[in-house]
């Protein structure tokens, strides 16, 4: 006896919709849970940034290969702060929040251990 065949495609009742007409009104916009998650988040993240020095940490433990920016420097969100170097990767470390760079711990050849403070931002 063979097995039933797999369905190839899933279709939810929620996405044909019921009765009619209901395909000529829009739909309200949802995201994932996930993606509200990440949303709120940024949000308190910003809201913090605002209120305090922000240190900035190495994800990871490599080289300082390149140091992108100086103190006294404004920089905005998402701006690149410097660039380690780890197994012969480039991993840039981005500014989380805008402002103005108040330290940098760091220079080029150093070596920051995962967690180490690189730059604090006012």
């Amino acid at each position: 006896m063979s097995e039933p065949p797999m369905p190839t495609s899933v279709v939810c009742p929620s996405d044909i919709g019921f009765g009619p007409g209901i395909a000529s009104r829009p739909r309200a916009p949802t995201i994932s849970p996930l993606m509200a998650i990440q949303r709120i988040t940024t949000r308190i993240t910003s809201v913090v940034c605002l209120a305090m020095p922000t240190e900035v940490r190495a994800e990871i433990t490599a080289n300082v290969w390149q140091v992108r920016t100086e103190v006294g420097a404004a920089v905005a969100e998402g701006d690149e702060l410097m660039i380690l170097e780890s197994m012969k990767m480039e991993i840039p470390v981005i500014a989380p929040c805008a402002g103005t760079v108040a330290e940098l711990r760091v220079q080029p050849e150093d070596v920051v251990q995962e967690g180490d403070v690189v730059a604090v931002l006012e």
